[in-house]
């Protein structure tokens, strides 16, 4: 470390451990007044050393070597609710009511630790990312506003409202609250226009040496200050350490009432830790084991419970500091954590002498801070539909209560969610029987009927998750094929559901509609690539895949598609069985007088099954014509695995692309089932082409017409796939 950056790593870590005391006794001075200002200099000791242990466990095992971590104000609002209701309900005597609070506030960090460390553990890091920005910013926001109202209740003795407001006529109180407000002014201003680190605790000098100039400039005694609640009341008594006795005047049926409220404030700082985690991610440009950052954090949050103080993870705008400043190890930690441990020495005198406008002060500056942040500042960088979640959660905590807001949070957003969910498409293609088509390749005739009634097989591709809002388009686009078709009704629906991710109950009873609306209609109903867990909430639901005679299973979508295409040829054509090579040859050249020539001019075999006629990678250039049989053309992958890519039926052609391209074969032809075909020799063919150019325009044109076809139905697949 060279000397720049040891000057840098000390003056930040002195300036930080001065911030972080501050902080501290700030939090703890909301914390423990009213009824439990009796308590303040040992909590503030004990708030101190919790204090001191997060910063040294994170700054010492943190992924990131330069995080600076302190005490959070984020979940302080919840605590002091929490602490207000204990000592209402409570009927012990001051001493057992601090006991009490330490318990709760302990057992907070307790279980924030707890859940930090369980969700690092099992790797959820990515998975709290999840919960919604918008409720996030909300409940932060909401915890400014609460934090501003307990602000205003240790001031003021009341809870912003009518009595607030009134008791400001009385001198006392505005002797207390206007000051206060003053100087939260004062802070928001000069520390948002001035980036300097140590701008906070030189106005933190000033303010308390300018509060003692007026005490002396007026003549007032520290004893009259403290008399008019301009000092904390109470007497010093230097460091404060709890002791065994303490445990046992803890209420722990008043503890675990607080229970629900330990529990939002673990949830506040889990989401406060990711967020801080996320900024410093983009700060530092490059990313953050979230998963340890939990752990390591988690320890230290059991550690400071184990000993009742607050929680803490690492600060945002601290480590932020440091980087920039060149403050790139874990020295700048352990100074900020040796800073720390000199303040707490000193901390059980100098509480007594912080005047109250300070520490009420900088608690309303907090509070502006999160509600600024929260609530002001994101309006810029998000849409205003998501921005009015933050103001109705804001809102909701405000006028009802914390509880209240969390969950009109969650219903906001679950809500909006839902809605633009439901508009996100999950039919990624809807193609008919001529735009997407089996890989099998068949008579003329056969093509030529498929191409031309396309309209009879639709095929409805899904994607992602399905729920009810998702699923209805499904539904919607079903009863329009049926209801309103654009030439011909369709007689067989195919639903792909090879990309969807998942479905819930309601989307499942969406298929079952989808299902007597192809009863109704006699539509043939083709389900394929149905997950497991799919397949079997379809037949839960009632949907009989065995016995049903209108609803059918495919494995792939191709096999779907074939499976479609010979049921609509059954039904609609002749068999092609009896058909000979010279029938497929006239369908297509009409009655030429010369076709038997054609034919005897080419080798007929009967194959038997697989027998291999091409094989990849091999340079030749004989045509087969399939007069009955069933050829399959494979191709033989780099791994050695073999991929089916087309199938051949009575009809179809094979291997005219490289008799014209002379080039070598992409894929093995086998026959599946015994075979009669025909086999134009390339040899041959070139001898007609010189002794027989009629002949061979013939071929050509029948050739010809094989490719066209073939390249039209690629173009109309192509099409499909891109609606």
């Amino acid at each position: 470390m060279n000397l720049r950056d040891t000057v840098s790593t000390g003056v930040i870590g002195i300036i930080t451990g001065v911030t972080n005391v501050t902080v501290t006794i700030a939090l703890t001075s909301l914390l423990f007044s009213g009824p439990l200002v009796s308590g303040l200099g040992l909590s503030v000791t004990i708030m101190l050393i919790g204090c001191v242990l997060i910063s040294l466990i994170i700054g010492l095992f943190s992924p990131v070597k330069n995080s600076l971590a302190h005490v959070q104000e984020t979940s302080i609002a919840i605590l002091s609710t929490a602490l207000l209701s204990m000592t209402m309900n409570s009927t012990a005597n001051p001493e057992g009511n601090v006991a009490t609070a330490l318990a709760i506030i302990g057992g907070s960090s307790l279980v924030t630790g707890a859940i930090f460390w369980i969700s690092g553990h099992f790797k959820l890091g990515k998975m709290v990312r999840f919960v919604p920005f918008p409720v996030v910013a909300g409940f932060l926001a909401g915890s400014g506003w609460l934090l501003l109202d307990a602000a205003a209740s240790m001031l003021s003795g009341h809870f912003l409202g009518p009595d607030f407001f009134m008791n400001l006529a009385d001198t006392k109180s505005a002797w207390l609250v206007f000051p206060a407000i003053i100087f939260a002014t004062i802070l928001t201003i000069v520390i948002n226009s001035v980036s300097n680190p140590s701008t906070l605790p030189l106005l933190l000098v000033v303010a308390i040496g300018g509060f003692y100039a007026i005490l002396w400039w007026t003549g007032i005694t520290v004893e009259d200050a403290r008399a008019l609640s301009q000092l904390p009341t109470g007497v010093s008594a230097g460091i404060q350490l709890p002791g065994p006795d303490l445990v046992a005047k803890i209420d722990w049926l008043l503890v675990l009432a607080a229970l629900p409220a330990m529990l939002i404030v673990a949830g506040l700082n889990l989401a406060g830790l990711m967020l801080n985690v996320s900024g410093v991610e983009l700060a530092l440009g490059k990313d953050v084991d979230v998963d340890r950052e939990l752990r390591v954090s988690g320890l230290a949050n059991i550690a400071s419970g184990g000993i009742c103080s607050l929680s803490g993870y690492v600060g945002l705008s601290q480590t932020i500091l440091a980087e920039k400043a060149g403050a790139t190890g874990r020295g700048v930690g352990i100074v900020t954590t040796i800073v720390m441990v000199l303040c707490v020495i000193v901390a059980g005198d100098f509480i007594y002498y912080i005047p109250t406008f300070i520490t009420g002060g900088f608690l309303l500056f907090l509070a502006f801070e999160l509600i600024n942040d929260w609530a002001i500042k994101v309006r810029k960088t998000m849409p205003f539909s998501e921005w009015l979640i933050i103001v109705a959660i804001l809102f909701t905590i405000a006028v009802i209560g914390f509880t209240e807001g969390l969950a009109a949070g969650l219903v906001i957003s679950i809500t909006v969610f839902v809605f633009k969910y439901a508009k996100v498409p999950v039919i990624q293609s809807h193609t008919n029987g001529s735009e997407m088509r089996s890989k099998v390749d068949r008579s003329p005739q056969e093509t030529k009927f498929l191409t031309d009634n396309g309209d009879l097989i639709q095929t409805i591709r899904l994607g992602g998750y399905l729920f009810f809002g998702t699923a209805e388009q499904v539904v919607v686009l079903v009863r329009r094929l049926v209801t309103e078709p654009i030439s011909t009704s369709p007689e067989i629906i195919i639903l792909d559901f090879t990309n969807v991710s998942g479905s819930d109950s309601a989307a499942i009873t969406c298929f079952v509609k989808i299902r007597k609306i192809a009863d109704e209609q006699n539509i043939y109903l083709i389900m394929t690539g149905l997950n497991a867990d799919l397949k079997r909430n379809l037949v839960l639901a009632g949907l009989d895949f065995q016995n049903d005679p209108l609803t059918a299973l495919g494995d792939t979508l191709d096999h779907a598609l074939e499976a479609a295409e010979e049921r609509i040829l059954q039904e609609h054509t002749e068999a092609d069985q009896q058909r000979t090579i010279l029938d497929y040859f006239a369908m297509i050249l009409g009655d030429h007088k010369r076709l038997p020539d054609v034919i005897a001019h080419m080798e007929e075999r009967n194959e038997p099954p697989e027998t291999v006629l091409i094989s990849q990678g091999e340079k030749t250039r004989d045509v087969f014509f399939v007069c009955s049989g069933r050829i399959r053309v494979e191709v033989v992958l780099p791994d050695g695995k073999r991929l089916t890519v087309r199938k051949l039926l009575s009809g179809a052609v094979v291997g005219e692309m490289a008799h014209y391209l002379d080039i070598t074969r992409t894929a093995n032809v086998i026959t599946d089932t015994q075979s009669r075909l025909f086999v134009l020799d390339a040899d041959e063919f070139e001898k007609l082409e010189k002794n027989d150019p009629e002949l061979s325009m013939i071929i050509h044109r029948f050739l010809a017409s094989s490719l066209s076809d073939k390249l039209m139905i690629a173009n109309k697949f192509a099409q499909g796939q891109m609606r």
